[in-house]
């Protein structure tokens, strides 16, 4: 693939497939200036409860006036696509769908009927919101009430309560409490409780007539809501107490909503939003502006250009049929200008760019037949980003090792250093003498066995080595010590080549009396080590190359723009880096941590340590940015700079990679559940918010942003995901694991009244600062953070709420 996409001639390709692509956009837009939409018929439904949903499925017929006869297969997915969104923006803005719904145009005949796939996934709590609504706009209905205490009076004369407790019940001010859902098979349980106030006085009741006067109003409530349609017949109301001295009215309401009924209401809403001429108008203007939409980002299409596709790290992991699936991000960049696109132009220049790629990539024999090439995001600047995913079963594996191999040994210079090998191997041995002549004149691979254990690929091939040695004159225990001899000095040579890996196995099985032949069988695995390997060499590779270090010189001195460092760092320069220590973490982790120095003329003496935090922050996103769009960095990686020498400019930095998912032991998971429960408990507290709105305050005094901090209220904290790893480790005498340092990762949001949408790019940034080091204050004034811990603030949106990480470092 990198071979493939680094050549011009692929990117060339490429441009031509998008071209060809806005062409049919373009045609197709034309034919959908005009359409209408003169009917939608819904067919049938089904629905069924997943874990955390209940999913909706139908179908639909669109009639519209298109004429797709003359369409290429190209046009006609332009114009589902078009369609499709046309009818999902309309039953979204109605309220109907709700935003992960799917509306799918599965097909558009030539008389224009398009058939259409809806899914509608109803989470629990929106069918108990729904239940709740229902049941509080019926319980205040007065004409309700009245049917209740209506009920309550005529259903006291079967029983044993005194008419007079009951005669003259009036229940009102319904009021509904705590709500949960259950999820079953074939319906949602939904549970709530609720009070009323009332005028009973049951004190001088017994406990028997007590029970009878609450069941009788349990039922009165029950059956007032069943016949106001609100609950089903197997809906249960229970009157759990009535206050003696209040008359309040405690109940529970128990219902189950059936999947079907949650399908008839889907259905029944989306067919009273699509009847009716002026909602097919709606619809039919829709896929209108979609027809402009696509006319225009096809005209921006027709010219662009590919200049550069760079493929990321790759991803392997081997699934139950035995084939392994790798992954890999790639960055493809183009001329096109998507600062200037609508959403819906942005949606229509991926699928085209996503077309292209993949159609150029598989006509070049790139990746299979069946790959899934999907465009994840079109940047501003016309950056692309990609993700590819390709299915390889092992024997392609295999294919790709044996012919390494078979390349290496099919080489004259390999069999004459395969030769001197065994020359030097057998020189002080029992067999010098019979193998001091030895020479190796051809190598010859046969069948090949690929076997899937665990997450690696073991491959086992044989071969013919052609040799002079006569054996016939060899002992047993010579002829075994020869084969010995020459597995070595096979194995020896293709490892120094680099053909197969350290801990592959080589043996000779045989060496024929006869014709000298040696029966050869080479064993290679496949594992995460290679993985870990490949990452640390490419990160080496990749900063020993000048032009890297350019690249992270600039990238450096665009990082420092407008910041308090723009100074000292607008002229720095790197001459060099130098790979350290690479470390493979023990048996619970797989991470790889690589160290090293790069040489600056960076003087950093003069600045202040604030100033010092941020020259470390901008090298460190330099350096990342630098090695991700080289493609030997995952998303997930961490550059981290360690030391700035304020003599000689020396950067020290630490690259962190996580090959595969750790397994994290019990004592890990005890020292994050301890620390979090502490620093949820903190930042639940109104004091600390208190206490964190008045650092903000302090913060933004005289600064720019004091019009905008200065009246800040932080109402509440939500805790999100946490994540562990070990910082360091080290091996104590007994062979037990010595967690010394652990580092914890956690994600939180602060809601606050923050308005940032009249904040300049700067402002907000320096907002973000300002929110960090307040956080970061305030929990060390309460003794929860240690030193060496660390708050981002990720995003502030418009909403007011503040998204932040913390890494908090134990020892």
């Amino acid at each position: 693939l990198e071979a493939a996409v680094t050549n011009p001639a692929t990117l060339q390709a490429i441009e031509e497939e998008i071209k060809n692509e806005s062409l049919d956009a373009t045609a197709a837009a034309g034919y959908l200036a005009d359409v209408s939409i003169t009917d939608i018929t819904l067919g049938d439904s089904t629905v069924k409860n997943t874990e955390d949903a209940t999913q909706v499925t139908t179908s639909a017929t669109v009639a519209t006036s298109l004429d797709t006869s003359n369409l290429s297969q190209e046009q006609i997915d332009i114009a589902e696509k078009a369609i499709g969104s046309a009818i999902t923006s309309n039953l979204q803005s109605a309220g109907v769908l709700p935003d992960d719904a799917s509306v799918e145009v599965n097909s558009i005949n030539p008389a224009g009927q398009a058939e259409v796939g809806i899914i509608v996934n109803v989470d629990p709590e929106t069918i108990a919101d729904s239940i709740v609504g229902a049941l509080l706009a019926a319980l205040g209905n007065q004409g309700v009430q009245g049917t209740i205490n209506n009920a309550i009076i005529q259903g006291a004369d079967d029983t044993s309560v005194p008419n007079d407790a009951l005669s003259a019940a009036t229940i009102s001010d319904f009021e509904i409490g705590d709500t949960t859902t259950e999820m079953g098979e074939d319906a949602t349980q939904v549970s709530t409780s609720g009070t009323a106030n009332s005028n009973l006085d049951l004190s001088n009741l017994n406990d028997a007539q007590k029970a009878e006067a609450q069941e009788v109003i349990s039922n009165s409530i029950e059956s007032a809501l069943e016949s106001a349609g609100v609950l089903p017949q197997e809906a249960e109301v229970t009157v759990t107490d009535i206050d003696e001295q209040t008359g309040e009215v405690s109940y529970d309401i128990e219902v189950a909503i059936e999947s079907d009924m949650v399908a008839d209401s889907v259905v029944g809403a989306i067919s009273a939003a699509t009847s009716g001429s002026d909602a097919l108008e709606e619809i039919s203007a829709g896929i209108r502006q979609e027809s402009t939409d696509t006319t225009s980002v096809a005209q921006q299409l027709s010219t662009t250009t590919v200049t550069d596709f760079s493929v990321g790290e790759a991803t392997v992991t081997n699934n139950e049929d035995g084939a392994t699936q790798v992954n890999t991000q790639a960055t493809v960049a183009t001329n096109l200008n998507a600062a200037t696109l609508s959403d819906s132009q942005l949606e229509t220049a991926e699928s085209v760019v996503e077309a292209s790629i993949g159609n150029a990539l598989e006509s070049s024999g790139v990746i299979p037949q069946g790959s899934s090439v999907n465009v994840t995001n079109i940047g501003d600047n016309g950056e692309v980003s990609v993700d590819i995913e390709v299915d390889i079963d092992p024997e392609t594996i295999a294919t790709s090792v044996v012919s390494a191999i078979d390349n290496a040994v099919s080489d004259s210079e390999t069999l004459d250093s395969i030769t001197d090998a065994i020359k030097d191997e057998s020189s002080s041995s029992q067999v010098a003498e019979n193998l001091g002549n030895a020479e190796v004149t051809s190598f010859n691979l046969g069948d090949t066995e690929v076997e899937t254990v665990g997450d690696s690929t073991q491959i086992t091939t044989t071969g013919t080595v052609a040799t002079n040695i006569d054996a016939s004159k060899l002992s047993d225990s010579e002829t075994g010590y020869a084969e010995e001899v020459v597995a070595t000095s096979i194995s020896n040579t293709l490892q120094s080549a680099g053909v197969i890996p350290q801990d592959a196995t080589v043996n000779v099985t045989s060496i024929d009396e006869a014709t000298g032949e040696a029966q050869v069988e080479i064993g290679v695995n496949i594992d995460n080590e290679l993985v870990a390997e490949s990452v640390v060499n490419s990160i080496d590779n990749t900063l020993s190359d000048t032009q890297t270090l350019n690249d992270i010189s600039n990238e450096i001195n665009q990082e420092a723009k407008g910041t308090s460092v723009e100074e000292p760092l607008s002229a720095v320069s790197i001459n060099e880096s130098t790979p350290g220590e690479t470390i493979v973490r023990p048996a619970e982790s797989t991470d790889v941590v690589s160290s090293g120095t790069i040489e600056t003329n960076l003087d950093t003496s003069g600045l202040s340590a604030e100033q010092k935090d941020e020259v470390e922050t901008v090298i460190e996103n330099s350096i990342e940015q630098a090695l991700e769009s080289e493609g030997v960095l995952p998303d997930d990686a961490k550059v981290t700079v360690t030391n700035i020498d304020d003599e000689t400019g020396e950067v020290s930095y630490e690259i962190n990679i996580n090959v595969v998912d750790s397994e994290i032991g019990s004592e890990l998971e005890a020292i994050a559940s301890a620390i979090m429960a502490e620093i949820e408990s903190i930042l639940s507290n109104a004091a600390t918010l208190k206490a964190l709105e008045g650092e903000v305050k302090k913060k933004s005094k005289g600064t720019s942003l004091e019009p905008t901090l200065s009246g800040i209220n932080i109402d509440s904290f939500e805790l999100g995901d946490t994540s562990l790893s070990v910082a360091e480790g080290s091996t104590i005498p007994r062979g037990r694991r010595a967690l010394s340092t652990v580092l914890l990762t956690t994600s939180g949001v602060l809601n606050t009244n923050i308005d940032p949408s009249k904040l300049s790019y700067k402002q907000k940034a320096e907002a973000s600062d300002m929110i960090e080091d307040s956080i970061s204050k305030t929990l060390e004034s309460k003794d929860v953070l240690p030193s060496g811990s660390k708050v981002t603030v990720t995003d502030l949106n418009n909403k007011g709420e503040v998204f932040f990480t913390m890494e908090v470092v134990v020892g």
